[in-house]
C-alpha cells in the first residue's frame, strides 16, 4: 500500500516567520550598501574615466617653465621736517596687484620686449602675483612655454610697472603743488579778513576802557541788586503790620477794658500815645476799685465812664494817625523799588552790551590766530616742497629680479587624486540617484519589508538554466542543487504544516504580478516537492494565454483546462453548455428576487450542478496526464483562449474545483500574472490560497503592492509570499549555505 503524507490540522502551531528586517535590512547592511555592493563597477568606472581623462590632460599639456621675481614695499614716504606721509597697506597690496594684473601693464609689457627683443617668439604667457603671509613682499610668477621669453617678459613687466608708477607721481606732484598754491592763498585771504575785523574793534573802542566800564557797570549792578533786597524786606515788613493790626483789632478803637495795644510798635513808641494809654488804664483801674462798692449807676462811676471814653477817643485817632502813616511809607518803599527795578534792567543791558563787545574781539583775536598759524603751517610746506627728491621716493623696490625660468612641475599625482576622488563621488552620486530611482526589490529583507502584513512562505535561490533549452531543470528527489532543493522543501513544509483554523488550503493558486518573475518554475516544482511526499497533487496550467508546462514536463495533450471550462460540446455527448445555462439561469433567478429559491428551485438546482459535476468528472477523466513522479497528474492549458476571464467565471470552473479538491490531496495552479490580465483575480476568489512570487532584482514595488491589492480587492485569500531567484550569497539569505553537510562529499563517503 503506498504511503502518503497528507495535510494536518495544527490549531495552534506556531507560525514560521521570517526576522522582519529593521530600518537597515534584516540584520544586513543598509539598500545603498547592498546596491554598491552589486554595482561596484559604476564608481569604479567614472572614477577610471576620470583617471583617465587627467592623466590625458596632463601629459598632453606642453612643458611649462616659471620665472619668479620679488618685490618690497616699503610703505613710506619722508618729508621734510620730521613729518612722514604713510600709506594704507590694507589696500596699497591689493591696488599694486590689480595694477600689475592689468591688461594695459601687461600689453605696455609685451611691446616692449617687442621693441627690445625682437628675436624672441612671442607666446602666450600666465601671470600669477600674491603677497607673501606676514611680510611687506609680492611675489610675481610668469609661466610660459619658452623659457627666455617667460623671463624677459617678466623683466618687462617689472620696468614698465616702475615706469608707469614714475609717470603717475610726475603727474601727482603737480597736482600736489597747485593745490598747495590754492589753498595758501585761500588761507592768506581768511587771514587779511580776520585781521581786519579785529583792528575795525579795536578802533571804535579802546580795550582797557571797554573792560574798565564793564567792571564799574557790573560793580554799581550788585549795589542796585542789594539796594533792591533791602527794600522788597522793608516792604514785606510793612505789609505784615498791616495785616497782623487788621486781624488784632477792629477798626481804629480801643481794646476793650482800657488795656494797653502793643500790636502796633509804631504807636507804642510815641510819648502822647503813651500817656493816652497810660490814663486809660489809670481810669480802668480807678473805676475797678469804686465798682467793688458802688452802683454802676452812681455819678462818681457814670463821670468816670466818660472820661474813659474820652481817653479812648483820643486813642483812636492816635490810631488813625499811625495807619496813614503807614500806608504813605509803604507807597515810599514802592515807588523806590520800582525806580531800583528800572536802574537793574539799565545796567543789566550796559553790562550785556560791553561783554558782548568783549567777547567779539576776543573771537576776532583767535580767529586771527588760527588764521596765522594755518598759513604759517601751508607756507613752511610750500617752501619745504622738494618735487624731484621728496615726491619722487619710490614706495615700491625691486627685491629680486626675475630667476632664470625653470620647468614647472606638471602636478600629475595632486590632479591625478583630485580626479580619483571626483570620480568616486560622481560614481557614488549617480549610484544613489539610480538606488532611489529603482524599486526593484534587491533582497529578502526589502520584500519582506516592504510587505510586512504578508506571510513569507519561503526563498527559492537562483539556479543555472540549461543552456539548450533555456529552462530551469525540474528539482529531483536526490538533487545535488543542495540550496534549490531544500528551499522547495522549505517551502512545501510551510504549507503542510502552515498554522490555520479549519481546513488547509489544498487548491493552491500560483500568480506574480508581471510575467519573468518565475512563478510556473515555482509552481511546477513545488507540485514535484508535494509529490515527492507521497501525496496526491494534480499540476494545472491555469495560464490559457501563453501555458508552457507541459513542454517543461514533455506531455502532450489532445485537450486542456480551456476545453473543461468551455461551454462548446468538445466532448462527445455531454450536454455541459445546456446544464452551464440552467444553473446561470437559477443563480440569476435567485439574485433578482433577492432572496432564496423556492424548494422545487433549489432541488433542480442541486440536481443540475451534481449532473454538471458528472460531466466534468468524465471530462477530467480523459484530459488529465499522468507524469512520471509517482502520484503527480497534470492538466495542460489546451488551447489559447481570449476569453480566460469569462470562463473562470463560469459554472464550469466551481465544478472543476469541487471534483479536483475531493479527489487529490493538493491542487496547484499556475495563472497569468496580475497585471497582465484580468484572468488570475477572476480565479483567485475560487482558489483555497494564492501564493506571490516575487523575483528578486526583476520585481517593482509599486507593481507587487498594486497586484496585491487587486487579489484583496477580489476577495482572494493570500496565503503567502514566496521570493524567487535570491542570491546563496546574500546576506539576508541564511539558510541552506552550507552544502558540505549535505552534498556530493557526505554521500561518496558514506
Amino acid at each position: 500500500m503506498e504511503t502518503k503524507i497528507l495535510p494536518r490540522q495544527y490549531p495552534n502551531y506556531p507560525v514560521y516567520r521570517y526576522p522582519q528586517p529593521g530600518p537597515e535590512g534584516r540584520g544586513g547592511p543598509s539598500r545603498f550598501v547592498r546596491y554598491l555592493w552589486r554595482h561596484w563597477w559604476l564608481p569604479a568606472l567614472t572614477t577610471g574615466t576620470a583617471l583617465c581623462l587627467v592623466g590625458f590632460y596632463v601629459l598632453s599639456r606642453p612643458q611649462a617653465y616659471v620665472s619668479q621675481a620679488s618685490l618690497w614695499v616699503s610703505g613710506k614716504v619722508n618729508l621734510p621736517e620730521g613729518v612722514s606721509y604713510s600709506e594704507e597697506l590694507q589696500f596699497f597690496f591689493g591696488t599694486q596687484i590689480e595694477l600689475l594684473q592689468s591688461e594695459n601693464l601687461q600689453a605696455r609689457a609685451t611691446n616692449r620686449l617687442a621693441s627690445l627683443t625682437p628675436e624672441l617668439k612671442c607666446v602666450p604667457v600666465e601671470l600669477r602675483i600674491r603677497p607673501t603671509p606676514g611680510t611687506a613682499v609680492i611675489v610675481l610668477e610668469v609661466s610660459g612655454p619658452e623659457p627666455a621669453y617667460t623671463q624677459a617678459f617678466l623683466d618687462a613687466l617689472v620696468d614698465e610697472y616702475f615706469v608707469y608708477r614714475k609717470e603717475v607721481r610726475t603727474a601727482s606732484s603737480g597736482d600736489a603743488l597747485n593745490s598747495l598754491t590754492r589753498e595758501l592763498e585761500k588761507q592768506e585771504n581768511q587771514l587779511k579778513a580776520a585781521q581786519d575785523q579785529l583792528l575795525a574793534d579795536q578802533r571804535d573802542t579802546s580795550l582797557a576802557m571797554l573792560q574798565e566800564q564793564n567792571n564799574s557797570a557790573s560793580s554799581y549792578l550788585a549795589r542796585l541788586t542789594l539796594q533792591q533786597a533791602d527794600l522788597r524786606m522793608e516792604c514785606q515788613m510793612l505789609e505784615s503790620m498791616t495785616a497782623d493790626r487788621s486781624h488784632g483789632s477792629e477798626g481804629s478803637e480801643p481794646a476793650p477794658g482800657g488795656a494797653l495795644d502793643t500790636s502796633d510798635p509804631a504807636s507804642a513808641r510815641t510819648p502822647d500815645y503813651l500817656s493816652a494809654r497810660q490814663r486809660v488804664e489809670m481810669l480802668n483801674r480807678d473805676r475797678d476799685e469804686l465798682a467793688r462798692y458802688l452802683q454802676p449807676q452812681h455819678p462818681k462811676i457814670q463821670k468816670l465812664n466818660e472820661e474813659i471814653a474820652r481817653a479812648e477817643e483820643l486813642l483812636g485817632v492816635f490810631h488813625r494817625e499811625n495807619r496813614d502813616q503807614r500806608a504813605a511809607s509803604r507807597q515810599s518803599v514802592l515807588q523806590k523799588l520800582e525806580t531800583v527795578n528800572d536802574s537793574i534792567k539799565e545796567w543789566e543791558q550796559k553790562v550785556r552790551e560791553t561783554s558782548q563787545r568783549l567777547a567779539d574781539i576776543e573771537r576776532h583775536r583767535l580767529d586771527v590766530q588760527r588764521a596765522q598759524g594755518s598759513y604759517d603751517r601751508l607756507h613752511n610746506t610750500l617752501q619745504g616742497l622738494d618735487l624731484n627728491h621728496n615726491l619722487d621716493q619710490e614706495l615700491v623696490t625691486r627685491m629680486q629680479g626675475s630667476s632664470v625660468a625653470a620647468a614647472k612641475p606638471r602636478g600629475l599625482l595632486g590632479m591625478l587624486g583630485g580626479a580619483s576622488l571626483a570620480g568616486l563621488a560622481l560614481g557614488l552620486a549617480l549610484l544613489y540617484f539610480l538606488e532611489s530611482s529603482d524599486d526593484q526589490f534587491n533582497s529578502i529583507a526589502e520584500f519582506a519589508d516592504r510587505f510586512p502584513q504578508e506571510e513569507m512562505l519561503g526563498q527559492v535561490p537562483r539556479v543555472r538554466r540549461e543552456r539548450r533549452t533555456g529552462l530551469v531543470r525540474l528539482v529531483e528527489p536526490h538533487d545535488h542543487r543542495h540550496a534549490f532543493a531544500e528551499s522547495l522543501r522549505n517551502l512545501r513544509s510551510s504549507l503542510i504544516l502552515m498554522a490555520c483554523s479549519g481546513h488547509r488550503p489544498k487548491v493552491l493558486l500560483i500568480t506574480s504580478a508581471v510575467p519573468g518573475e518565475g512563478k510556473s518554475t515555482v509552481a511546477i516544482n513545488l507540485a514535484l516537492a508535494l509529490a515527492f511526499t507521497g501525496a496526491r497533487v494534480l499540476l494545472v496550467d491555469g495560464d490559457l494565454r501563453r501555458g508552457a508546462l507541459d513542454g517543461q514536463l514533455g506531455l502532450a495533450g489532445e485537450t486542456g483546462l480551456a476545453e473543461l471550462l468551455t461551454h462548446e460540446p468538445v466532448f462527445k455527448g455531454d450536454k455541459d453548455s445546456a446544464v452551464q445555462l440552467m444553473i446561470q439561469t437559477l443563480s440569476q433567478k435567485a439574485i433578482r428576487s433577492n432572496s432564496a429559491l423556492r424548494p422545487d428551485d433549489a432541488r433542480l438546482l442541486k440536481d443540475t450542478i451534481d449532473q454538471l459535476d458528472e460531466i466534468m468528472a468524465r471530462r477530467v477523466q480523459k484530459t488529465m496526464l499522468q507524469t512520471s513522479v509517482p502520484n503527480l497528474f497534470f492538466i495542460p492549458s489546451g488551447r489559447f483562449a481570449d476569453n480566460a476571464g469569462e470562463l473562470f467565471l463560469s459554472p464550469s470552473t466551481g465544478a472543476f474545483l469541487r471534483q479536483m479538491r475531493d479527489r487529490f490531496d493538493f491542487v496547484v495552479l499556475d495563472s497569468a500574472p496580475v497585471l497582465a490580465a484580468d484572468d488570475t483575480p477572476s480565479l483567485a476568489s475560487s482558489a483555497d490560497g494564492v501564493i506571490f512570487v516575487a523575483r528578486n532584482r526583476f520585481t517593482r514595488a509599486k507593481l507587487a503592492a498594486k497586484a496585491l491589492e487587486m487579489l484583496r480587492q477580489r476577495q482572494a485569500k493570500v496565503v503567502g509570499l514566496v521570493y524567487n531567484c535570491e542570491s546563496v550569497h546574500s546576506r539576508d539569505n541564511y539558510c541552506y549555505k552550507y552544502k558540505e553537510y549535505y552534498g556530493d562529499k557526505r554521500r561518496s563517503a558514506a
